[in-house]
C-alpha cells in the first residue's frame, strides 16, 4: 500500500554534512518537556516536546509558529543506560526526569514533565554539537508541527534510522493524519544528515 510516509523516507545517509542546520525552527527559544519513552529496537526512545505544543499546533494555521516533536534514540538497551550515557554527555538541563530512569524496559512509559522541568532547545544542539560524530538527524516538516529524529550512537556503531518512520507514525499516526486531513502535507520534506 503507498504510503506519503514512506514515500518521503529517506534512506541511511552517511553525510558529512553539519546537522546543525536540521535543528533551526525553534531550538534557539523553544522551552521542552520530556513525555514519553518506549524500548525499540534494543534502544531506548524518548519523546520530547515543546511544552507549548498544542498552543503552537493551533498557531501554525495563522503564523509560521508549529509544534517541535523529538524522538531521540539512544542505542543502548536500557532506561538506566541510557539515562547514565545522557548523563555523562548531554548538558545537565536536558537530562530527562529520574522517573524515566526507573522506566521497565518492556513498557511504554508515559509521564509529561512539569514546566517547571521544562529545558531550553538550545541544550538540544549543543548535545548534538558535542555528539555530532556518533548521530544522525531526520527532520519532517508538516502543516503544524515538526517531527525530529535524533538517533545517538553512544558507542559509535552505525545509527539505525531504519524503522523509526515506522514507529513514529504508530505514535503519532492520529496527530500526522489530522495534520495531513487538514491541510494536506504543507512543506513536506524529509532531510538526513549524519556521520
Amino acid at each position: 500500500m503507498f504510503s506519503v510516509w514512506n514515500w518521503l523516507a529517506h534512506p541511511h545517509s552517511k553525510s558529512p554534512h553539519n546537522q546543525l542546520w536540521l535543528l533551526d525552527g525553534g531550538f534557539r527559544n523553544d522551552a521542552f518537556v520530556y513525555y514519553e519513552s518506549w524500548s525499540e529496537d534494543n534502544s531506548i526512545v524518548y519523546r520530547i516536546t515543546t511544552n507549548t505544543a498544542s498552543i503552537n499546533k493551533l498557531c501554525s494555521y495563522l503564523t509560521p509558529i508549529k509544534a517541535n516533536y523529538v524522538f531521540l534514540k539512544v542505542q543502548l538497551p536500557t532506561p538506566n543506560g541510557a539515562y547514565v550515557a545522557l548523563k555523562e554527555n548531554a548538558p545537565s538541563a536536558m537530562l530527562p526526569p529520574d522517573d524515566f530512569r526507573q522506566a521497565l524496559a518492556d513498557k511504554n512509559f508515559v509521564t509529561a514533565s512539569p514546566i517547571s522541568k521544562a529545558f531550553e532547545g538550545s541544550y538540544i544542539r549543543t548535545f548534538v554539537e558535542r555528539n555530532e560524530d556518533k548521530i544522525l538527524i531526520e527532520r519532517r516538516e508538516y502543516k503544524t508541527m515538526r517531527v525530529y529524529t535524533i538517533v545517538w550512537a553512544p558507542n559509535g556503531e552505525e545509527c539505525r534510522l531504519k524503522g523509526m518512520n515506522q514507529f513514529i507514525q504508530s505514535v503519532l499516526g492520529g496527530e500526522l493524519n489530522m495534520d495531513n486531513w487538514s491541510n494536506g502535507i504543507h512543506s513536506a520534506s524529509s532531510a538526513v544528515g549524519g556521520s
